[in-house]
């Protein structure tokens, strides 16, 4: 009997036991969070927002705006229900690059910007042909990472750094281009003028401490350092242990994909003693957003509540966080319906796509052969998209070559343009009627280059045309259909001579 009830003992410890083991430990207590942010960061729109009805006309690439202005509205909602607050911020090359930004003058992506109320709006490399005129109805904070050679913020009205507050929270931004890379080593990959104005030359901001001292003297809840042409290295290289120790609580980063366009986005995560959140336009015409969620915790450190991440806007990331696409920001696009098919025109067809190498010399062609006698100088990375089989038009056009730049004639010596001939990163094309002064016929971005690197005098160059070399070359194209060879047929080989182009760039309200 005591044999047996022993055994009945051990049998209900042994149950009492695995009961005990398969109950779930204690949940750890959440910590604190104070002055929760939510900061979603977009970037490189470059001027996307088209009316979607003007998709599948050759003129509207993909649309993704609508997607955006979902999502942010969705997560405004939830943001509100629990007390944290956005921030909504461009990071760079969001204004100019599209055919609808530059009939527009900006003022599509100005109506975006000011209707998703965009906290601020920073300029990148892309945007030096937009003007501050462009820009007066912008509600956002202009950012640029940009000075003069007097120390002056790049563009009219904007600033290198500064604080927005918001629901009692203050946000301090700080402006980068391309980390700490000095201009000598990459000059081709700097904007080489800014706000429309070929005579404000401009060179990365890089008094970062200064800066960062006066921000944290101010004492802003959170310090961001927005670093647009992220290079993504895998060792976090001197200036982020710098910024960290003067600060910044947080980076948030750009990264430009490849010419080659492989889709090599995948999220990445930096052991780095700042956190990184990281955006990076998709290579295959899609479009991401960064997100990153952080507060105090309750010995005023950072604390992240969201890990930083990217987005892809489309109908089933909004599927999943109970979402739709936006319909009222499209509405409001509708209204440049007109003036972008007006200005559209159809200058023939092609039976065969060219590619961007392709485009380049038709390019280099024509510079020889408005100005005889020159040799026509650009870079071989500058062409953007090809053009494929069909319809050729002025949105075509300006998708493969969106630049708004005057056209400018250097004059070089015979070694100077040995070297540029030699130079990987430039085609030339032609020979110089004066061997022993030879003139070159480039855009203004490269005139102004070369007038750094070979230290020029002022005089050594001049500007030919004030007309954007984007309108100039499709009006050139409309009146010389025989450079697009046998594959291109003209719309109307009776008229191509009277092809004129709305070159217009004020802001339509």
């Amino acid at each position: 009997m005591k044999s047996l009830q022993h055994k009945v003992l051990l049998a209900l410890a042994s149950i009492t036991g695995i009961l005990t083991a398969c109950q779930p430990a204690p949940e750890e207590q959440p910590r604190k969070v104070q002055k929760e942010v939510i900061l979603i960061h977009t970037g490189r729109m470059m001027g996307n927002v088209f009316p979607l009805s003007l998709m599948g006309r050759d003129i509207a690439p993909l649309q993704y705006y609508q997607f955006i202005a979902g999502y942010v509205e969705a997560v405004r909602r939830d943001a509100a229900l629990r007390g944290a607050t956005v921030f909504l911020i461009d990071s760079g090359d969001g204004l100019q690059g599209s055919f609808a930004s530059k009939v527009t003058g900006c003022a599509n992506m100005v109506e975006f910007y000011n209707a998703l109320g965009y906290d601020a709006v920073i300029l990148g490399n892309l945007d030096a042909a937009v003007r501050p005129e462009q820009l007066t109805a912008l509600r956002a904070q202009l950012f640029v990472p940009f000075v003069t050679a007097d120390g002056e913020p790049g563009f009219p009205g904007a600033k290198n750094h500064g604080i927005i507050t918001k629901d009692g929270v203050s946000l301090a931004i700080l402006a980068n281009f391309h980390g700490e890379l000095d201009y000598s080593q990459k000059p081709d990959q700097f904007p080489s003028y800014f706000a429309g104005d070929i005579n404000r030359v401009v060179f990365p901001f890089r008094q970062h401490k200064q800066a960062l001292a006066e921000l944290k003297s101010q004492n802003p809840d959170y310090i961001v350092f927005n670093w647009f042409k992220f290079e993504s290295p895998n060792e976090a290289p001197k200036i982020v242990s710098e910024i960290a120790d003067a600060g910044v609580d947080l980076i948030t980063a750009h990264r430009i994909y490849s010419r080659s366009r492989i889709d090599t986005w995948a999220s990445s995560s930096y052991n780095w003693p700042l956190p990184v959140s990281e955006n990076t336009q998709r290579a295959n015409n899609g479009y991401v957003i960064a997100r990153v969620d952080f507060g105090r915790d309750e010995n005023d450190r950072l604390l992240v509540t969201k890990a930083p991440t990217r987005i892809t806007m489309d109908k089933n990331s909004l599927d999943t966080m109970g979402a739709s696409p936006d319909a009222k920001v499209p509405a409001m696009m509708e209204k440049f319906a007109p003036t972008l098919l007006e200005a559209n025109q159809t200058l023939g067809t092609l039976s065969a796509s060219l590619d961007e190498d392709c485009i380049l010399n038709i390019y280099l062609n024509s510079l020889t052969r408005r100005y005889p006698g020159c040799v026509a100088l650009y870079s071989t990375q500058s062409i953007r998209a090809p053009w494929p089989s069909g319809p050729l038009t002025s949105a075509r056009i300006f998708e493969a070559l969106p630049w708004l730049t005057p056209t400018v004639q250097v004059r070089l010596t015979p070694e100077q343009l040995a070297a540029l001939s030699k130079n990987e990163n430039f085609r030339t094309l032609g020979e110089p009627s004066d061997p022993q002064s030879p003139a070159l016929i480039t855009s203004a971005f490269f005139g102004i280059l070369l007038k750094r690197e070979f230290n020029l005098p002022a005089d050594a160059m001049t500007v030919v045309s004030d007309i954007p070399e984007a309108d100039s070359f499709t009006e050139w194209l409309g009146q010389n259909p025989d450079a697009l060879g046998e594959h291109f047929s003209p719309a109307n080989s009776n008229t191509q001579n009277e092809i004129t182009l709305n070159t217009n760039h004020e802001t339509i309200h």
